[in-house]
C-alpha cells in the first residue's frame, strides 16, 4: 500500500512536508520503530490500515488514544474529512492523490503535551561541560562539515574525496542505474537546482525530451494532473533503487472514479468507464480505434474514432477495400504458389521489429504475385500502374492508340488468335476505322470492364460519373487499412507465439477468427473476454497483468491519442 503523509514542518501549520511510504500498515509514534516518528507523544503507537482511499481502520497501543468529538478511542475507523486529535497533533484524512492508496495530514497544534511524567526520568547532577556549549559546538560542526565545506570546496579538491565532506553525505541513497551516466555522475546540481527545493519537471525534461503527456492538453483531468511533479511517481535515491512504478495503484487511484472527469468534458462526446482491475467485473470492454473516411475538398481524409463497444451492434471497418479472408484461407480456392498448400497468416502478415504491429499490406509486396494487372490478352506482359487512377487511364489510351495506329502492331493483332482468359476483357483483334478512333474505343471498352465488371472493381470501391471524358468518368476510393486497432494499449505478439502444444497458425486463428469472414468490413480483433481466458486477476492458473503491461502512461507526442 502507498501512503502519503503531509506533515507540518517545525510546528508550522502552513508549511508541510510530503512523505510517502510503501508499507502494509502505517505506524505513527515516538519510538524508533515507527514509520512516522512524532515528538511529544505518549508511549505507544497508532497503526493505520487503509480500507479504501477515504477510510481506514486504526488501533492504538499503550497510552495513546485518538480523540474525536471529545470521545477517546483506542480503535475504530478513520474517515475522510474528519479531524482526529493525537496528543499535540491533529490528523486529517485527505483525498489520496494519484499513485497513493491513502493520505493524511499531520498538523502540530497549540495544545500542550500530555506525556506522562513516569516516562521521563531526569537525574539532577552537575556536569563538567555546559550542555548548551556542547549543543552549540555540535551545531557549528554540522554546518561546517555538511554544508559549508561541500558547497565551497572545489570538486577536484582532496577534501572533497572524503565522503563525510562531499555532496555524497547529503544523499539518502544511490542513483538508479539509468541515471548513472556521465552527464549526471555525482553532480547533484544537475537535478537539484535550488537548495531545499524538490526536483522540478524541467530538470527531468532536459534529458527526457519529446516525452508526451498522459492525456491531451484539453482533457478535463489536466488540472488535477498538473499538481504532481515527475518525482512524485519516479522516486530517486531509494534502497533498492527503483525509478519507475509498476503497481496498479498508480493507475487505479484515478481511473476508479474516472467518470467524474466526464462531467466537464464537453469535447469528447463519449462516455468513460471506471477501471478497478483486470477481470470481467472491474475492467470495461476494449474500445477499437476505427479509421473513418470523409471527403474534404475533393480528397479523402481519415479520422480516428473510438466508439464504445456494443456487443449487439458490432463495429465495422470502412477501408474501401474488398477482401475475403474466408476465400483466401480456403485451399480449394487459393493455394500457395510454391507448395500448393493453404495460405498461412504470415504469408501476408509480417511482424514489425516492435513485436506489436504488423507491416502494412501493399499491392506490390503481398498481392501482385497472384493478382497481376495485365489487361490486353495480346500483350500479357503489360500491366497497369497501381494506385494512380489518372496514370492508369492515360496508359490505356496510349497503349491502344499505339496498337491501332502502328500498322505492324495492328496487323499482328488481326492475325493472332484470341484466347479467352477468365477475368480478362475480350480485346478487339481488329477494328474498322482510324487508328485513333479504334484505340480510343478499345481504351473505353477496357476501362468499362476494369471499373464496372472485373479488374479494379474486384478489390476497390468505384464510383462512376456522368461524363463522356474518360479521365474523369470513374473515381476509385482510396484505401486505408488500419494497423493499430487498440491505439491506447500495447501488445507483444512474439511472447504469445509460445503457447504449449500450438503452432503459430493455430495461435493466430484462436484470437483472430477470420476463417468465416467474407467481407473486409469484418473486424476480427479479440475482445476483453478472449484475454481473460489466460489473464484474470484473482483466478488460479492465470497470468496476472499489471496495468502498465498493456498501457503506457506517457503517450509520444507523435502517437495517436
Amino acid at each position: 500500500m502507498f501512503f502519503l503523509v503531509r506533515k507540518s514542518v517545525l510546528g508550522s501549520r502552513d508549511e508541510l512536508q510530503d512523505l510517502d511510504f510503501d508499507v502494509d500498515e502505517l505506524i505513527i509514534g515516538s519510538g524508533h520503530d515507527s514509520t512516522v516518528i512524532l515528538d511529544g507523544l505518549m508511549a505507544g503507537a497508532l497503526s493505520i490500515k487503509a480500507l479504501s482511499d477515504s477510510h481506514a481502520s486504526f488501533n492504538c497501543t499503550q497510552d495513546l488514544q485518538l480523540i474525536m468529538d471529545n470521545s477517546e478511542n483506542t480503535s475504530g475507523t478513520l474517515n475522510k474529512g474528519e479531524i482526529y486529535q493525537l496528543g499535540i497533533y491533529d490528523i486529517e484524512v485527505i483525498n489520496a492523490p494519484a499513485g497513493f492508496d491513502f493520505a493524511i495530514n499531520i498538523i502540530q497544534s497549540n495544545r500542550k503535551s500530555h506525556v506522562k511524567k513516569s516516562t521521563i526520568k531526569l537525574k539532577s547532577r552537575k556536569s563538567r561541560l555546559n550542555l548548551r556549549i556542547i549543543s552549540y559546538l555540535a551545531f557549528i560542526s554540522i554546518i561546517l562539515l555538511f554544508l559549508l565545506i561541500p558547497i565551497y570546496v572545489p570538486r577536484d579538491s582532496a577534501l572533497n574525496k572524503i565522503f563525510i565532506l562531499s555532496d555524497k553525505s547529503w544523499s539518502s541513497g544511490p542513483l538508479a542505474m539509468a541515471h548513472r551516466i556521465p552527464e549526471i555522475s555525482n553532480d547533484c546540481q544537475v537535478c537539484h537546482v535550488k537548495p531545499f527545493e524538490k526536483v522540478q519537471d524541467q530538470q527531468c525534461l532536459n534529458c527526457h525530451r519529446d516525452l508526451g503527456n498522459h492525456v491531451a492538453e484539453n482533457h478535463p483531468a489536466v488540472a488535477e494532473l498538473q499538481q504532481f511533479l515527475c518525482q512524485n511517481c519516479h522516486k530517486e535515491h531509494n534502497e533498492p533503487p527503483r525509478i519507475t512504478r509498476s503497481d496498479d495503484a498508480l493507475c487505479i487511484n484515478c481511473h476508479r472514479e474516472i467518470e467524474k472527469f466526464e462531467k466537464n468534458n464537453l469535447t469528447a462526446g463519449q462516455t468513460v468507464e471506471s477501471v478497478k482491475g483486470f477481470n470481467a467485473d472491474n475492467h470495461p470492454f476494449f474500445r477499437l480505434s476505427l479509421l473513418t473516411p470523409y471527403a474534404k475538398d475533393g480528397t479523402y481524409e481519415w479520422l480516428n474514432n473510438r466508439p464504445k463497444f456494443d456487443i449487439n451492434n458490432p463495429s465495422q471497418e470502412n477501408s474501401h477495400l474488398k477482401f475475403s479472408h474466408m476465400v483466401h484461407l480456403d485451399v480449394e480456392m487459393v493455394q500457395d504458389e510454391s507448395t500448393g498448400e493453404r495460405l498461412l497468416c504470415d504469408d501476408c502478415h509480417q511482424l514489425k521489429s516492435d513485436k506489436e504491429h504488423y507491416q502494412p499490406i501493399s499491392m506490390d509486396k503481398d498481392c501482385r504475385s497472384c493478382h497481376q494487372l495485365t489487361f490486353d490478352v495480346f500483350n500479357p506482359d503489360v500491366e497497369l500502374p497501381h494506385g494512380d487512377l489518372r496514370a492508369a487511364t492515360i496508359m490505356l489510351q496510349a497503349h491502344y492508340i499505339r496498337e491501332f495506329t502502328d500498322p505492324q502492331l495492328r496487323q499482328k493483332r488481326a492475325r493472332k488468335k484470341i484466347r479467352r482468359i477468365p477475368g480478362k476483357n475480350n480485346s478487339l483483334a481488329s477494328c474498322v476505322g482510324s487508328g485513333l478512333d479504334c484505340g480510343r474505343a478499345e481504351a473505353l471498352k477496357e476501362a468499362e470492364f476494369q471499373f464496372n465488371n472485373s479488374g479494379c472493381i474486384t478489390c476497390h470501391e468505384v464510383t462512376e460519373n456522368d461524363t463522356p471524358e474518360l479521365l474523369n468518368k470513374w473515381f476509385v476510393k482510396p484505401i486505408r487499412i488500419n494497423d493499430d486497432w487498440y491505439s491506447k494499449a500495447h501488445f507483444d505478439h512474439s511472447s504469445h507465439f509460445s503457447v504449449k502444444g500450438q503452432d503459430k497458425e493455430e495461435i493466430c486463428l484462436s484470437c483472430h477468427e477470420v476463417q468465416q469472414s467474407e467481407h473486409s468490413s469484418d473486424i476480427a480483433m479479440p475482445q476483453r473476454n478472449k484475454c481473460l481466458e489466460c489473464h484474470q486477476q484473482g483466478e488460479d492458473n492465470t497470468v496476472e497483468l499489471s496495468c502498465i503491461r498493456c498501457h503506457v502512461f506517457h503517450f509520444t507526442k507523435n502517437g495517436v491519442d
